[in-house]
């Protein structure tokens, strides 16, 4: 075979070689660098995606967290007074811890200087034993209402069968966000007698004043 012919098979072997990698292989490379570029779009969309579905469930977490926040400050210093149902509250509670209802009475709603709540000013008188006092003051510390109490004063009696009663007056503040003004009202009073007493034995005033300190501290 000549070398023209030789020459001539090579470039035809070339030009074949050009065209299938013109017509076949370049193609598909071509498509294989599209579908990569594509999956990485994806994969970057995916990502953000992700992120901003993590973000979107933080940002739900945290609105949850502040509801229930705001939930129970809203029942801690409501927007309204609500101070008849704050009564009835705090008789039931006596009752409930064994504390003998006496009265309850409630003043007008007050702006401290400079804040953004209101104080209801609190007069309670009850009775009972020293243990069930105590369960009602910590009663008080347990309700969803926020109650501050100021003053507790004391003044202790027995009964006929010998068992100290305290009688009780308990000054104290709840609070309010609204601005509607509450007149105040006459005090509730039971009409029923306290227990009997006998001054003879009641304990001394030095007695009761220490009393009343105690349960001061254990709030």
């Amino acid at each position: 075979m000549s070398r023209a012919a030789i020459l001539l098979s090579i470039l035809g072997v070339l030009l074949i070689t050009v065209g299938w990698y013109l017509v076949l292989v370049k193609p598909t490379i071509n498509e294989k660098a599209e579908t990569e570029i594509l999956i990485d779009t994806e994969v970057d969309i995916e990502f953000r995606l992700t992120s901003q579905r993590a973000a979107l469930r933080k940002i739900e977490d945290n609105m949850l967290a502040y509801l229930a926040a705001l939930s129970v400050i809203e029942r801690s210093i409501p927007t309204s007074p609500q101070t008849a149902s704050l009564i009835d509250d705090l008789a039931i509670l006596a009752e409930e811890t064994g504390m003998a209802w006496q009265s309850g009475s409630y003043g007008n709603p007050t702006r401290p200087e400079g804040q953004a709540y209101l104080e209801i000013p609190l007069t309670l008188t009850i009775q009972g034993q020293f243990f069930e006092l105590l369960g009602y003051l910590y009663g008080i510390a347990d309700m969803d209402r926020l109650i501050r109490l100021e003053s507790i004063s004391i003044s202790p009696t027995q009964d006929d069968q010998g068992f100290t009663i305290l009688n009780v007056a308990v000054t104290a503040l709840a609070f309010t966000s609204s601005e509607i003004d509450i007149p105040a009202v006459d005090e509730t009073t039971d009409e029923s007698p306290p227990d009997g007493t006998d001054d003879e034995s009641t304990p001394t005033e030095d007695e009761s004043e220490a009393a009343a300190h105690v349960l001061m501290a254990a709030f």
